[in-house]
């Protein structure tokens, strides 16, 4: 059963990388869509209902680190099971 993956992160160069390096070496990981704002994460996470989400370090600040912690903790408590790992943009 692959883990339906969001990834979130506002620049496109870097959505794609890790698009590509999923699609090429993570094949029990679907991707089930991405988000390129806070505002558009938060449909998205809602909408898929992710198993894994792949967040921006730089967009975790930009959008206050207390939002995301909160809303963080609602998506735990309300999904069984959440990954989420956190990615910075080297390019």
């Amino acid at each position: 059963m692959a883990l339906k993956t969001l990834i979130i992160d506002d620049e496109p160069d870097a959505v794609n990388f890790i698009h590509s390096l999923i699609t090429e070496y993570c094949p029990q990981l679907e991707i089930a869509g991405t988000a390129r704002s806070v505002k558009e994460a938060r449909k998205m996470i809602i909408k898929t209902q992710p198993d894994l989400l792949f967040l921006d370090v730089e967009m975790l600040m930009a959008a206050a680190l207390i939002y995301w912690i909160v809303f963080l903790k609602k998506l735990l408590m309300s999904f069984l099971l959440l990954h989420l790992i956190i990615t910075q943009s080297m390019l």
